[in-house]
Parts: structure tokens; C-alpha cells; sequence
């Protein structure tokens, strides 16, 4: 805490500051500390005037309090669900992947990650009226792919083109690189320097492993302090800005589980995303079907393409559910998604 002075409070004059020193009293915090009634007394100076200073310096020091209600309004006013163009993904996830929250898509090679980040960008451009951030450090970004989901999905056929626009991608291959275009990116938002950043509501990240991965390995501390800080910094963006934060994740393998796999980089990494979605083929989630020994055998869910979603974790949800999905070159939307107790087909 600061010393006490006239640059704290302009009551705190230099005879006022020499009368509280000579009482013990010289810094902020041992000022709010000290009962006014018995200083007051053996230093001589008027209650009031020692009132008039704590407050002034609460004002200026102390937190502000709040309650659980004001809370619960804020909530109301800065956040929402963006839809991820796959309808019941979005009641999977209760409506959509939250603003103010990380959500991890992790799963094996070839699970769909990439794909869903694809139908992600459209339906936030689509459907929000938002702006999409892309960072993009496997090269699977694909604006062909885009361009054929928002040709496909009515009624922005027309429109291709305008809505691309809203869409800015960055291709990084070092962490250093996404770190430094975070930290822009977020004074950007916070200045609302352009259109673009004044409407970002999305930032997608595909994929952070190849980017921390190789900083993890041996025995010293860097690598994990930087994979800190980088979930520090991802948190704040997402939470000071009100921006949905979407990365995929590879996996690894897990010989302790059934599945055989679970999310790289480590257990440091596991309590950073709010809401985590494993994407597999069936083959690979036999096992995660709540109250199924196997995938349920309808011909409704035996098309190409087909991929496994499971809910792994979320702080607002109850996990541990599963539904079956199919990857097309289509969006489907729905404006009520409910609560999924059985297993069922969505197409992006």
C-alpha cells in the first residue's frame, strides 16, 4: 500500500501526515487498520477529519462490494450463447458456447474438430451479427469449406462474400506469436479501435497443442509457466470483453481409461476451460454412452461421416452426456434448443 500523502488525499497535509507517523500510522492499509476513536484521541486530530480520510481512501483503495444480485444482472446484460450452427450440439451445450467462458474441442485426429470451428464461424456470423477471430496454427483452416457452408445454409447464399468479410484469420505457429495478438487484440476490443474489434464476439483457436506442446517437455518449469499464462491471458479476454473463446485440443494416450485416450497437456491444463466436448468416431466412445453398452444401432445414426459429441465437463451443465452427429456441407439452426436425455442426429 501507498504512504500516506496529499497525493492519496489532499486532506492528508504534511502536519497531518507527521502527527499520524508519529502515531505509527504511515502507509494506507496501517491507516484503515487503526480504531478512529482511540487515534483520534492520542494524536490530537478531529474525529471527523480522520472519518472524512478513511473514506476518501476507501473510495480509492478498498474494493467494491457487490451482491449476488448484481451479479446475476450483469450476467443477464454481457452475456450470451452463440449458436455453433449444429442444433442439438446446442442443446447439448444448453443453448450454445457461452461469451465469458473457454470452451475445449479436443478429440483423435480426424474427429471433426476443425470441421465444427467451420460451422462455429458461420453460425457467429450468421446469427449473431458478430465478428469471428481465427487463429490458425495446423493449416486446416479452409475458406473453401466457409464458403460451402454459408452457401448451403439459407438464406446468406447470396450474401457469401459480405459475411467471409467478417471473418479475419491469423496463421501462428509459435506461442509467443498468439500471445502477443491476444494482448492486441484485447486492447483493440477495449479501445474499440475499428468495427471489426468493436464486434468481436468469437475468437476460435485451431489448435493450441502444436503451439504448447513442445515447451512441456523435460523438467523445468518454463513450459508449464507459460502454458499459465496463456490460460491467464485467454481467461481474461474472454471475461473482460464478454468474447466466446473456442480452441480444439489434440489427445493423448490414457491406458487408466476405457477410451484408451484423454486430453493433451496435462493435468495443469485441465481446469482451464469451462467447458470441455470430445469429439470421436463411434468407435472410440463405446464406452462413454451413458446407460449403453454400445452406441445405439439406428439406421438414424448410421451415415457418413458420423461423429461422436460428449459433454467431458462444464460449469453449467451436468456431464457425461452424449449425442451422435453427422458433417455436412449444411447448418442447421434452431432458436429453443431443450434439455437432450437420449441420443440424437444433428448435421452441420
Amino acid at each position: 500500500m501507498p504512504p500516506l500523502s496529499t497525493e492519496v488525499s489532499p486532506l492528508l497535509t504534511k502536519d497531518v501526515t507527521e502527527t499520524l507517523a508519529r502515531q505509527g500510522v504511515k502507509t494506507v492499509a496501517e491507516y484503515v487498520r487503526r480504531e478512529l476513536v482511540p487515534l483520534s484521541r492520542t494524536s490530537g486530530l478531529p474525529y471527523k477529519l480522520l472519518i472524512a480520510v478513511r473514506q476518501c481512501l476507501l473510495a480509492q483503495f478498498a474494493p467494491t462490494p457487490t451482491t449476488a444480485a448484481d451479479i446475476w444482472r450483469d450476467l443477464g446484460d454481457t452475456t450470451a450463447l452463440l449458436p455453433t450452427g449444429c442444433s442439438n450440439l446446442d442443446t447439448l451445450l444448453g443453448g450454445g458456447v457461452m461469451t465469458g467462458e473457454l470452451t475445449e474441442l479436443t478429440g483423435v485426429p480426424a474427429s471433426g474438430k476443425t470441421q465444427l470451428c467451420h460451422s462455429l464461424a458461420v453460425a457467429g456470423v450468421l446469427h449473431s451479427n458478430s465478428t469471428v477471430l481465427w487463429v490458425d496454427s495446423t493449416g486446416g483452416f479452409s475458406a473453401t469449406r466457409l464458403h460451402s457452408v454459408l452457401t448451403n445454409t439459407p438464406p446468406s447464399g447470396q450474401a457469401s462474400e459480405r459475411m467471409l468479410e467478417r471473418i479475419k484469420v491469423h496463421r501462428l505457429f509459435n506461442l509467443f506469436d498468439l500471445m502477443n495478438l491476444l494482448e492486441a487484440t484485447s486492447k483493440q476490443v477495449s479501445n474499440q479501435t475499428d468495427w471489426f474489434h468493436a464486434n468481436l464476439h468469437l475468437v476460435l483457436i485451431d489448435s493450441v497443442t502444436p503451439l504448447l506442446s513442445p515447451l512441456l517437455g523435460g523438467h523445468g518449469g518454463q513450459g508449464h509457466a507459460l502454458l499459465s499464462c496463456l490460460a491467464a491471458l485467454l481467461r481474461s479476454i474472454a471475461h473482460e470483453h464478454s468474447i466466446a473463446v473456442v480452441y480444439t485440443n489434440n489427445t493423448v494416450s490414457d491406458m487408466t481409461k476405457s477410451e484408451g485416450v484423454k486430453p493433451s497437456l496435462g493435468q495443469t491444463w485441465a481446469c482451464v476451460p469451462h467447458t470441455r466436448v470430445s469429439l470421436s468416431p463411434p468407435s472410440h466412445s463405446a464406452a462413454s454412452w451413458p446407460h449403453h453398452p454400445q452406441p445405439p444401432s439406428s439406421p438414424q445414426v448410421v451415415e457418413s461421416g458420423e461423429r461422436v459429441a460428449k459433454l467431458t465437463k462444464s460449469s453449467r451443465l451436468a456431464v457425461d452426456v452424449c449425442t451422435s452427429c453427422v458433417i455436412t456441407d449444411r447448418a442447421s439452426f434452431q432458436t429453443h434448443p431443450t434439455r437432450p436425455n437420449f441420443t440424437v442426429v444433428y448435421k452441420i
